[in-house]
């Protein structure tokens, strides 16, 4: 491959925080997992695993299911968030690749409405975030909490309609996490 087309590739690079949150995930959903047998074989199956305590049926099925909302959030945000992210400006193409399905999506520029950009404030950091729209809903995003060159993967989406700036940071982030429209209508 030669140097001009390597400088129109923007390739995401994690950072080390974004590899511990990914880390973290990934212990967090095994620990969930085996609550979630433990309480299983103790409460329904008289399992040995632990001295069974006074939790009841129902209560013990609160849990499970506490924890099973749990285990779909993790897994949820590893389908979002977990991307290796490739923009080749040149061929106005963007892939994501998946760090734990493998599973790659290839994307025309086109084939976005545009994207919206916001500026999250977690914990005293400020980071971009940009969310590309399809059809008023987040087809994809891409976040700087876990990607260290946020400006360069932002620069090369410039082929991209900009749909502006929003505010209102946690409106866009839940409603992209359930799946529902962040634009109320299309330029």
């Amino acid at each position: 491959m030669d140097d001009h087309k390597l400088k129109s590739i923007a390739q995401s690079k994690f950072k080390p925080y974004g590899i511990f949150a990914i880390t973290m995930s990934v212990i967090f959903f095994i620990g969930i997992c085996f609550y979630i047998y433990v309480l299983v074989s103790v409460v329904f199956f008289n399992g040995h695993i632990l001295q069974r305590g006074t939790l009841s049926r129902f209560g013990a099925i609160i849990f499970i299911f506490i924890n099973l909302l749990a285990l779909v959030a993790i897994i949820k945000s590893w389908l979002l968030y977990a991307l290796v992210v490739c923009i080749d400006k040149e061929e106005k193409v963007i892939s994501f690749k998946n760090i734990f399905t493998r599973q790659m999506m290839l994307y025309k520029f086109s084939d976005f409405d545009g994207y919206i950009e916001t500026l999250p404030n977690y914990r005293e950091s400020d980071y971009n975030a940009v969310y590309l729209v399809k059809n008023k809903k987040a087809e994809k995003i891409i976040s700087g909490f876990y990607y260290s060159n946020i400006d360069e993967l932002k620069e090369a989406l410039s082929s991209v309609r900009y749909l502006g700036f929003e505010k209102k940071f946690l409106k866009i982030a839940r409603r992209a996490f359930l799946n529902m429209p962040i634009v109320n209508k299309l330029p």
